[in-house]
């Protein structure tokens, strides 16, 4: 059992019918007319009164629907009909193709022209539409007949999704059914149950069912499949078989439910299912969340959203299939393994479809599969580009499974090979780490050791000094070499002018000196020479010449080095906290010299403001300073006279 359409059909319709209606219980519906007159498939002409007016239902407004015969060949032969409101007869049009809105156009331009008597228009238009070829599906047709009259109508391409709202059975379904309805209609049609769509309208019964049955593509329903339930069929709501049957409410009314058994129940004029299974929930979840997610995606009551959504759901469960195809050596053949089928899929869709290889519907699917790859044909469809849309991103099972594998199998081999990194570099790097570390050590005791070294030399090179000995040392007892006669420039501190020579008349035997020489520098040697001569001044009184006899010589003014003097202070500095500083020898060496960088900073600072402060207020105060050296005895010595000359200008 294949697919229910036949490939290759001979012609546009088959056959044109005019029916009329019952006329009591007595005189069933009968065939008025035909054409062309040579069709003569009598099973087909028995079914069509019966099928034309399966029912009584309301007739006030022109109701379209249609109806499905099945060959021997299983093959299906659709009947399109088109009833009128006070219209004793129906129109009917046979035909192979499932082109239901084409052909429901064609009959109301028939009927009018049934209405306007045009009988010779009639048969002409029917005569070009018999002998029209078939067009391309998705392409326009256009019937000429008469003089230059035509009948224009487009073909859908039936080997696409319907769309809404071109598709009208698709468009009427989604209409009357909210989404999980129809949902559940689908999971029980996977399920082959009894199914049972109850409308008082025979429009919207048809519309229904053939929907249903169109969004189960690429499969389709195998078991007993009637849109609208004729009257003398109603036996086959209690045959045990699955089947999916419009029936109207009025005709329902007369039937024993409890004669019916288990059946899902859908009320599209009511929107509303009755079922004793539980089917949806049956699927996977995965495919019930995505079905359920695309369908209430906005994007979806236009287009193909619909019936796509449904195809999605179906490619998760079976669009691995080509996984399981098999070449059988013996008669070069592709054939389908169950096994390997159910095995390729994830663990938790296992279960469900397995049950799906015993579906008919299933089987056709794989039938019609293997046909078309062994005759060498195309199988590239809607559905096998979903599925490869699919499969790319990741969901085919086995591929997802493949790539699971590989990723776990990557974490593994970067696990040991991490781990052999480790293992080979961590003791190079240990030592590493212990040979800086222990170099580091060595580095700062030598520094240390160093320092204290320096420290302590200078300690001994400056108490003898503070006690007056001879430390040895030239420089320390002013016989070194000269400095520059002048300092180092700052580009940060001007330079200070030297403040002006005045003249000094004092007492006889009274000379004027200020003393440079502060508490806390008592290890200073005043009697180091001067390295600047004294600017003599333009007078002859005051300060005498260094030839004069009349007063105390007084050496020549020289450049005051201030750097020189800075050099001294911090000595003197250090000498009085060498005892505090043996204390702390053990500290960081980093440590000691930051301090000692302070310290030197601080004394810098110290000895600019001292000099400032000396030049500035001791030339003020040189005559009280002489006194109280005279006093002390000072006076006469070398050191107060150069001082006293130093300061005096």
């Amino acid at each position: 059992m294949g697919s229910r359409l036949r490939e290759n059909p001979a012609r546009l319709l088959e056959c044109w019918c005019e029916v009329v209606g019952p006329q009591g219980k007595d005189r069933p519906p009968w065939i008025l007319q035909k054409f062309p007159n040579s069709y003569n498939d009598k099973e087909i002409l028995k079914s069509v009164p019966q099928f034309a007016f399966p029912c009584t239902f309301d007739r006030s407004t022109v109701q379209h629907f249609s109806f499905v015969l099945t060959s021997l060949d299983s093959k299906w032969t659709y009947g399109y009909c088109r009833h009128a409101p006070g219209q004793e007869t129906a129109i009917i049009i046979l035909s192979h193709l499932p082109w239901h809105q084409t052909f429901y156009k064609l009959l109301n331009h028939l009927s009018e022209l049934m209405s306007n008597d045009l009988t010779s228009d009639l048969t002409a238009c029917l005569q070009s539409a018999y002998k029209s070829p078939i067009p391309h599906p998705g392409s326009d047709i256009t019937i000429p007949y008469g003089n230059n009259k035509f009948f224009v109508g487009h073909c859908p391409d039936h080997r696409k999704l319907p769309t809404i709202p071109e598709n009208r059975n698709l468009s009427e379904y989604y209409n009357a059914v909210d989404a999980n309805n129809m949902a559940t209609i689908f999971a029980s049609m996977l399920h082959e149950r009894r199914i049972i769509v109850v409308s008082k309208r025979v429009s919207r019964l048809s519309a229904c069912v053939q929907a249903a049955n169109a969004l189960i593509y690429p499969m389709q329903w195998q078991h007993i499949f009637i849109p609208v339930l004729p009257q003398h069929l109603t036996d086959y709501l209690l045959a045990p078989m699955p089947f999916l049957i419009g029936v109207s409410t009025a005709l329902l009314s007369k039937v024993q439910m409890e004669d019916v058994g288990e059946a899902v129940i859908l009320d599209a004029d009511n929107n509303s299912v009755r079922t004793p299974f539980s089917d949806l929930q049956a699927l996977p979840e995965e495919v019930l969340q995505s079905l359920r997610r695309n369908l209430k995606a906005a994007n979806n009551t236009l287009g193909d959203g619909v019936a796509r959504a449904f195809l999605r759901a179906l490619v998760q469960l079976i669009g691995n299939y080509k996984e399981a195809l098999q070449f059988r050596d013996q008669d070069k053949k592709i054939t389908f393994s169950k096994e390997k089928f159910v095995t390729s899929r994830p663990a938790h869709y296992q279960p469900f479809v397995e049950k799906m290889l015993d579906l008919q519907i299933f089987q056709q699917f794989i039938e019609e599969r293997l046909e078309r790859l062994n005759g060498g044909r195309q199988t590239s469809d809607e559905f096998e580009l979903e599925a490869s849309v699919y499969s790319e991103k990741g969901g085919g099972g086995k591929v997802k499974q493949q790539y699971k594998q590989f990723v776990t199998s990557v974490r593994k081999e970067g696990g040991a090979i991490v781990k052999t990194m480790k293992s080979k570099t961590n003791p190079a790097v240990k030592s590493a780490v212990k040979t800086v570390t222990k170099g580091g050590k060595q580095v700062k005791e030598r520094s240390r050791q160093t320092y204290k070294d320096l420290r302590g030399r200078l300690k001994d090179l400056q108490v003898p000094q503070a006690r007056g000995e001879d430390t040895g040392e030239p420089w320390m007892n002013g016989e070194g070499p000269k400095k520059p006669q002048s300092a180092p420039s700052s580009p940060t501190h001007s330079t200070r002018r030297r403040p002006r020579t005045t003249n000094f008349e004092g007492p006889p035997g009274f000379s004027a000196r200020a003393t440079y020489k502060r508490a806390s520098h008592n290890l200073r040697d005043d009697s180091r020479p001067r390295k600047y001569d004294l600017i003599e001044s333009g007078n002859g009184g005051g300060l005498m010449s260094p030839g004069s006899t009349d007063s105390l010589s007084t050496p020549s003014p020289q450049s005051i080095d201030l750097m020189g003097e800075m050099e001294e202070i911090i000595r003197a500095k250090l000498g009085q906290d060498g005892e505090q500083d043996d204390d702390d020898d053990d500290e960081d060496f980093d440590d000691e010299d930051e301090d000692d960088e302070s310290r030197h900073s601080s004394s810098s600072q110290s000895s600019h403001s001292s000099v400032r402060n000396s030049l500035g207020s001791e030339s003020a105060t040189g005559s009280t300073n002489t006194v109280m050296a005279a006093q002390r005895g000072e006076a006469d010595s070398p050191t107060a006279l150069q001082a006293s000359h130093k300061y005096a200008t």
